[in-house]
């Protein structure tokens, strides 16, 4: 199930000698159902398991999926403002340990702000730029203070901003290349 394959790699459970084959196995079921399937425990995990095995393509697809099984589909389809319990809307309507799966993904990987370590002292930011979208921005509040970021597709390539607060530093990943950032604002310019 896909419940069981995201669980397995978000949990780091499954032998890292199967791991490539799981993701593989849960990306096929994915795409072929077209939707998720993984009921509320595995939508915990699901966009991230995907991500973190290297399809962010994947959850970025099943995020915007526009048929039954897919978050917009609950926007348009369902007027949710709450994350209701079947992807129908016929159920009871506010179960925000489901929609926090989004909303994490957004910000953990869309904008690519996450700790590298506890309390964000160390911070890593790894954004995924999708075609579809031009830009994207977030801001989470630590112990350290404001960490924000934000990237812009320009004619020059991609513009990245973050904000690091005091006393932390900054590790930013994009297509291989890393750059260490000490606090302070910064705009990096990715290729």
């Amino acid at each position: 199930s896909q419940s069981a394959q995201a669980h397995a790699l978000f949990l780091e459970i499954c032998p890292e000698q199967h791991r490539a084959a799981v993701a593989q196995a849960l990306t096929d079921n994915i795409q072929a159902k077209n939707a998720s399937t993984s009921g509320f425990m595995g939508t915990m995990c699901l966009l991230q398991a995907l991500s973190q095995n290297g399809k962010d393509d994947v959850a970025y697809a099943l995020l915007m999926n526009r048929n039954l099984g897919g978050w917009i589909y609950l926007l348009e389809h369902c007027d949710a403002t709450t994350f209701p319990e079947n992807y129908d809307g016929s159920s009871s309507q506010n179960h925000a340990f489901l929609g926090s799966a989004p909303g994490l993904w957004l910000y953990k990987y869309l904008v690519g702000i996450s700790p590298a370590l506890p309390g964000y002292k160390k911070i890593r930011i790894r954004p995924y730029i999708p075609d579809a979208l031009s830009y994207a921005n977030a801001q989470i509040e630590t112990l350290y203070g404001l960490v924000s970021a934000s990237w812009e597709k320009t004619g020059d390539g991609i513009r990245l901003t973050v904000s690091v607060p005091a006393n932390t530093t900054a590790t930013v990943e994009y297509n291989g290349q890393t750059r260490e950032l000490l606090s302070g604002q910064h705009t990096l310019m990715l290729s």
